[in-house]
């Protein structure tokens, strides 16, 4: 499944967010919503405002979703390969977008098909005060696009089974376990989401457990797999 394919390749490249935009019959993926895959738990992010914002504001000018780029050759990219580092820290979404949301880093990966169609991309970020990504870890990457987009590829063709499969599995939640579960998957960690729901850390804890139960799973990315791998 493309989310655990995704878990393995942030386990040798870590990034403190994961996110991939797939792309339309057009092979746009700007204006695609921003799917939170994984995220370090320490990491400081309003993830739900955050995907808001990409989609609403910063989505059309993301220069990685560039239209001259995505349907390029590129396979991994980060802004020395979009005209160097100096012109991409002025560029509006890099000052507007990354750095209001204290991401510092980025590296983009872009999944295609065996045809060369764009399927959508991976992004990779690092926060303000980590290391860059090295060329050892963009090797890594290069070497991980196919086995991503092999995995992307894969779920993109089940959509519809894995609609029909994700609606009926979470008929068994509560309305309560069906919030929390919205929150895991959007990346909020267990304290973000007692916040906002107004619950305890305890109570949290508890219908997480009751819901890796009744969906027979036991991780965080297996339950953003189900909302997100389509």
């Amino acid at each position: 499944m493309f989310g655990l394919t995704l878990d393995f390749v942030t386990r040798a490249v870590a990034s403190s967010i994961a996110c991939c935009l797939k792309a339309d019959a057009e092979e746009q993926v700007g204006s695609s919503p921003l799917c939170v895959v994984k995220v370090d738990p320490t990491a400081d992010f309003d993830f739900t405002s955050l995907a808001k914002q990409y989609l609403e504001d910063f989505g059309d000018s993301n220069p990685f979703a560039a239209t001259d780029v995505v349907l390029g050759r590129l396979v991994v990219a980060g802004p020395e390969d979009l005209g160097g580092e100096a012109p991409f820290a002025h560029d509006r979404f890099a000052v507007d977008f990354l750095e209001s949301n204290n991401i510092r880093h980025v590296l983009v990966s872009y999944l295609r098909c065996r045809s060369g169609r764009i399927m959508g991309v991976v992004c990779l970020g690092r926060q303000a005060g980590e290391p860059g990504f090295s060329s050892s870890e963009k090797a890594f990457l290069r070497r991980g696009v196919p086995l991503m987009s092999h995995s992307l590829l894969t779920a993109s063709t089940a959509q519809v089974a894995s609609d029909f499969t994700r609606d009926e599995r979470l008929k068994v939640l509560t309305r309560r376990e069906l919030d929390v579960s919205r929150m895991v998957a959007a990346g909020a960690r267990n304290e973000d989401i007692g916040k906002s729901l107004h619950i305890t850390l305890g109570t949290v804890k508890t219908h997480l457990h009751n819901i890796y139960k009744k969906l027979d799973i036991d991780s965080r990315v297996q339950l953003s797999v189900i909302f997100h791998s389509r």
